[in-house]
């Protein structure tokens, strides 16, 4: 019987070699393919970021008008607390409530 180890060594460098050639083209193409998502996300990536500073403008917006609106609701009730608590008023009513708004109306009139 003749001696096919050798023969064997061979086929098996030749497949060992195959193998590592093909791993180095997969690790290639999985480099490329995340290059790739990498490129395509980055738009993406732009307009979360806009959305974003949106809602945090958005959210300042709400933040300050609450706090005007508060703001104005705190002076009108000190401004009708103040009318009705003063006797010396010319106002035929004094115990009738003033909002902020009817006071400007009063001093945007001639």
């Amino acid at each position: 019987m003749r001696d096919i180890r050798g023969d064997l060594q061979d086929r098996a460098y030749m497949v060992q070699h195959q193998i590592n050639a093909e791993h180095a083209q997969f690790e290639m193409l999985v480099l490329q393919l995340k290059t790739e998502q990498d490129r395509r996300l980055e738009p993406l990536k732009a307009q979360l970021r806009a959305a974003n500073k949106l809602i945090d403008v958005a959210t300042w917006q709400y933040n300050v008008r609450a706090a005007l609106t508060l703001a104005t609701a705190v002076a009108a009730a000190a401004e009708t607390s103040a009318t009705v608590g003063s006797p010396d008023s010319n106002d035929p009513q004094p115990a009738k409530v003033r909002g902020w708004r009817s006071c400007r109306a009063r001093a945007d009139s001639p």
